[in-house]
């Protein structure tokens, strides 16, 4: 997801600087390409409403990054980002009333 938000982005592609002599070419990376992408990667990946459904099911932060084919660091990045579970909570709460 990250390189497909590079795409999206319209992100330029970085020119190759230098060959190491293994036939591997080094790139310089512009860090805030590099954010936009991992942060709309993340949101592509797991997006709100997936989360908020994941969430009202019960999984686990483990199920939902199996469920997605996230790493579990990045699930719970999201989670918090997103605010997912305060809303999903915060309905738990109003309908105990």
């Amino acid at each position: 997801m990250h390189e497909i938000a590079h795409i999206l982005c319209k992100h330029e592609p970085s020119v190759p600087l230098k060959s190491n002599g293994l036939n591997l070419l080094l790139r310089d990376h512009n860090p805030e390409h590099e954010a936009e992408a991992e942060w709309l990667g993340g949101c592509l990946q797991l997006p709100r409403e997936g989360l908020i459904w994941a969430l009202k099911q019960g999984m686990s932060s483990e199920e939902i990054a199996e469920n997605y084919g996230a790493s579990l660091p990045m699930t719970n990045y999201r989670i918090g980002k997103s605010g997912a579970k305060i809303q999903v909570n915060r309905g738990k709460a109003y309908y105990r009333r």
